[in-house]
């Protein structure tokens, strides 16, 4: 493994970044835990490895290669992937109990299409990380299989001791304006690969290390280069138990932090870095040492790097980078707000199954262009105003949904943002970049002035109701008792009362027990 260290350290002091930042650092590591979609996989997982026979001849014997999921044609992840984040939508769940309905509304925003962005960005990991890995070997881990070969050459039988072969690292920009999906790509395609890989054995011999595979992190939004190195090193603390942010001394400054995030991308054999909002950092003073870490590692092969942010910083990104070869190999994955009007029917599509009013609209394909025509295509705003709508349609009590509820349902909530439907008609970028956050406290404030209703006027609540309320809460909260996360307890008893409202709570808990011993 090469041990050289690609920040080059000035004599002068490196200037002092905001040392006292609190702890905005812990707000750096995505929490793969409560994510939505990372939420859905254990962090860690023992190795197993898969046909060599799959792998380049130069690659056979790499165990960090062969640990990584085999490389497949571009159908088969396409299918994989619809089917992995498919959303539950059971045969009765439109005569599911009404609170029940009402709690899953939320399963909106959890409707995902796989795109040609997709598919192109997971070809591109899996390339780069077998570049990246190439020749890249844990000796200490595998001494005993060195002396075997070496002991075979003694005798006569010759192989290379230490087979040579040189990492390479590369980078990717994923630009796109907020609510076009680019965070979430991103995260989809990784959780098609495993975030560390622990290996114990490898051709027969013992090999105890870790494979940070990816790691996933988000700028501060002050643009503080030192609190993002500082927040990555607490990421290593959070999945691996190590306690790397408090061995730094006090009053150390940007390069220190720099030169630590770098041994330990050597330490754990980091295949790839996401970067998400760069915007934040190449906007920054300081970014002149983010861009020089990068570019250093780059240039030595460390690491790979996965750049998401707004368009205007993969402009700066471009310009400021010097090793400009490895930024535009493959350079730009860019995901339109906009999509076309073939995509954005099969978005519109994905998003209207999931439909609790009593019954199906009369006429599908006119309530699919009356959302693609109120959220102008966008996938964020056409989920608010499904939300909208359904939310609209529970409180008129309208038994279907049509063209004329889902114009009136965004008609109030939208308005009340100023200029949104405006932005939304014309298509203005940076406009709804503002907005979105906005419209989605809205729907935040309108499910909890129904929930509140409905407790305080008992209205439109039966005794069943009432009680799956309660079941659904208690085994929720005995799930994160036996340490599931509150996303994954939440999917999982909702899932299991739509299938059946009537299962009480022992027999959930029973179902929860034998899941977790399986998985």
């Amino acid at each position: 493994m090469k041990n050289a260290n690609p920040v080059k350290r000035s004599k002068k002091a490196v200037s002092r970044s905001d040392q006292n930042d609190g702890e905005a650092y812990k707000l750096v590591p995505v929490a793969a835990y409560d994510d939505p979609i990372f939420g859905r996989k254990a962090t860690s997982v023992s190795a197993c490895y898969h046909d060599a026979a799959l792998e380049l001849p130069e690659n056979k014997h790499n165990p960090m290669i062969l640990a990584l999921p085999p490389f497949e044609e571009q159908s088969v992840f396409a299918e994989a992937m619809s089917i992995s984040f498919a959303v539950h939508y059971p045969e009765n769940a439109r005569q599911l109990p009404g609170l029940l309905r009402l709690l899953a509304i939320e399963r909106i925003s959890n409707v995902l299409v796989v795109t040609e962005a997709h598919l192109k960005l997971i070809d591109w990991v899996h390339i780069a990380l077998r570049h990246r890995y190439r020749g890249l070997v844990p000796t200490r881990s595998l001494r005993e299989l060195a002396q075997m070969r070496y002991e075979a050459t003694q005798k006569r039988e010759t192989c290379a001791i230490h087979p040579v072969d040189d990492s390479h690292a590369d980078c990717i920009f994923v630009p796109g304006i907020s609510g076009a999906g680019k965070t979430t790509t991103v995260k989809m395609v990784l959780s098609m690969f495993p975030m560390i890989v622990e290996h114990t054995e490898f051709s027969g011999v013992s090999a105890r290390f870790a494979q940070v595979v990816w790691i996933f992190v988000s700028c501060p939004a002050n643009g503080s280069v030192a609190t993002l190195m500082k927040g990555i090193l607490h990421w290593f603390d959070i999945h691996l138990g190590t306690n790397y942010v408090g061995e730094m001394r006090s009053g150390v400054n940007t390069g220190d932090w720099i030169a630590a995030v770098v041994d330990k991308i050597n330490k754990h054999l980091v295949g790839m870095i996401v970067i998400d909002e760069i915007q934040f950092a190449v906007k920054s003073a300081d970014k002149v040492h983010l861009l020089d870490f990068i570019t250093g590692l780059l240039n030595d092969g460390k690491c790979l790097f996965v750049l998401v942010g707004t368009p205007d910083a993969g402009e700066m990104v471009k310009a400021t980078i010097h090793n400009l070869r490895r930024v535009a190999s493959r350079a730009y994955i860019p995901l339109d707000l906009f999509p076309g009007p073939k995509a954005s029917l099969r978005l519109a599509k994905k998003i209207t199954q999931i439909d609790f009013l009593p019954e199906a609209p009369l006429d599908s394909d006119a309530v699919n262009e009356a959302l693609i025509e109120v959220g102008a295509g966008s996938p964020a705003f056409m989920k608010l105003a499904w939300v909208h709508t359904q939310y609209a349609g529970r409180r008129a009590r309208e038994s279907r949904v049509t063209p004329k509820l889902i114009r009136e349902a965004v008609e109030e909530p939208f308005s009340l943002v100023e200029g949104l439907l405006g932005a939304l008609r014309s298509k203005d970028l940076v406009a709804l970049d503002r907005y979105r956050d906005t419209a989605i406290k809205q729907i935040e404030d309108i499910r909890e002035k129904m929930l509140l209703e409905q407790k305080r006027n008992r209205l439109a609540l039966t005794a069943g109701e009432d009680e799956a309320l309660k079941k659904f809460s208690r085994c929720v909260d005995m799930l994160i008792n036996m340490e599931w996360s509150q996303i994954e307890a939440e999917a999982f008893v909702r899932s299991k009362l739509a299938s059946d409202a009537s299962m009480s709570v022992k027999e959930l808990i029973a179902l929860a027990v034998a899941a977790k011993h399986v998985v």
